[in-house]
């Protein structure tokens, strides 16, 4: 009997980096449990992918060719307001471009980050019902 995925619609990540990406994921299932993920490694691909499927949570880079996530974001909560987001940074929250309307609900993770932690926030924000 195969197991189901965990969590039921996918985990997007976003990041320019596949071999971030890769890691992540990989530890996202080995310490976290969290086997139903998806990676995308340009930002330009995201709204098409949310237009196809819909995912649990989107974990989005900030710093990335073409769109930078916190341009990214204000274009995900017009069309898909209760979609669920993280955004990992490398650079401090007051250099982000987000407006205040778009900034509910998201949680900002600093990069480097430890791994447990980023799994802890992405299990409550899984448990977290939608409005």
């Amino acid at each position: 009997m195969k197991k189901k995925p965990y969590p039921e619609l996918p985990i997007l990540l976003v990041d320019d980096e596949e071999s971030f990406l890769d890691s992540l994921k990989n530890n996202l299932r080995l310490f976290g449990k969290i086997t139903n993920v998806e990676c995308c490694e340009d930002s330009r691909d995201v709204m098409p992918l949310l237009a196809q499927k819909k995912f649990s949570l989107i974990i989005l880079d900030i710093l990335m060719p073409y769109i930078r996530g916190d341009e990214l974001l204000p274009e995900i909560r017009g069309k898909y307001p209760d979609q669920k987001v993280i955004l990992l940074t490398a650079i401090s929250r007051e250099s982000i471009k987000i407006n205040p309307s778009n900034n509910r609900d998201v949680d900002y993770i600093m990069k480097p980050f430890d791994s447990q932690q980023l799994i802890a926030i992405i299990k409550e924000k899984l448990d977290e019902k939608n409005p």
